[in-house]
């Protein structure tokens, strides 16, 4: 891949990759994300290869994924976000050991770049974490038991409507769009669901819902 030649790509690519990464931390169990962070990873990977790396720069992208934690705990400490964006781009930045002058990356090109990937983790995170600590309209422990429809094909990731509100879930065996399912128990955000009335070999068939 010659682009991955290219410091000012391979940049790019980490903040991606340390963006999806973020988002996956916040919002677990979606699979979509997990798999464009891994892919993300895999082509940064290739491309700092063939680079000489700052190891302190390593050092602090590891540690500015410590932040985070409090920040899912307190919605309203903004700083621990704060702290970790700047983390994130300090050990991105200065990852790439040049072979002349202080940074590898086009100076014009890091401040852009940084700016977008800070404004949309600090905005989007905020977001992610107000959602996760808003309260819900039931008590979400009562959403065990509940019937609903898959939305997705389940199986270790997927989509099901419960309770009136969307819920990613998973399944012991692989399950089609539109089957309806009833939820055995809830792990986080996540919640494991099995087909209705799985012993008597009804409710594994895709049906039609009401408008």
């Amino acid at each position: 891949m010659p682009f991955l030649n290219d410091p000012n790509v391979v940049y790019g690519l980490l903040l991606l990759a340390l963006l999806f990464t973020v988002l996956a931390v916040l919002t677990p169990g979606t699979g979509i994300i997990e798999l464009l962070a891994t892919a993300l990873w895999l082509a940064t990977v290739l491309g700092l290869y063939s680079y000489p790396l700052r190891t302190w720069a390593i050092v602090l992208l590891l540690l500015a994924l410590l932040p985070l934690l409090p920040a899912l705990r307190r919605p309203h400490q903004r700083g621990w976000l704060a702290l970790s964006i700047a983390l994130l781009l300090t050990g991105a930045l200065f990852l790439i050991r040049p072979e002349q002058g202080v940074l590898a990356v086009h100076p014009l090109w890091a401040l852009t770049a940084s700016a977008a990937f800070a404004t949309l983790l600090w905005f989007g995170g905020q977001k992610i974490v107000e959602a996760q600590h808003r309260p819900h309209l039931m008590d979400v422990e009562q959403v065990v038991g509940q019937v609903g429809v898959t939305r997705t094909p389940v199986h270790h990731t997927g989509t099901v409507y419960v309770a009136g509100e969307l819920w990613s879930a998973r399944c012991a065996r692989p399950l089609p769009e539109g089957v309806r399912v009833r939820v055995v128990r809830r792990e986080g955000l996540v919640l494991w669901v099995e087909p209705l009335d799985e012993g008597s070999g009804q409710g594994i068939f895709p049906v039609e819902e009401d408008a």
